[in-house]
């Protein structure tokens, strides 16, 4: 029940923040993926290891991406970029 909540685009904002404490990840997940979560809301979500989810949210704020965009996982620096100018994102060296 809980990751029909978190997904669902009518869900109020003050329960997909409630949902980010779940211990369902799947319920986490669900909330950094619904596209009509708060960027204040997926701020919450960026040390719990819902990175692809929020790289990819359109409403991840700035400061979140530029701290998912210092991961080494290609494919999230990927998503990351996508919203971030290409002076803000740092890319690793190899």
């Amino acid at each position: 029940m809980g990751e029909a909540v978190a997904k669902h685009k009518n869900t109020p904002a003050d329960i997909l923040a409630i949902l980010t404490g779940d211990e369902n990840f799947l319920v986490r997940l669900k909330v950094a993926d619904n596209t009509h979560t708060p960027p204040e809301v997926l701020s919450r979500l960026a040390e719990k290891a819902n990175r692809h989810e929020l790289a990819s949210n359109k409403n991840t704020p700035p400061e979140v991406l530029a701290y998912l965009a210092k991961d080494t996982d290609a494919s999230l620096l990927r998503e990351a970029g996508r919203f971030m100018d290409d002076s803000s994102v740092r890319r690793p060296t190899r």
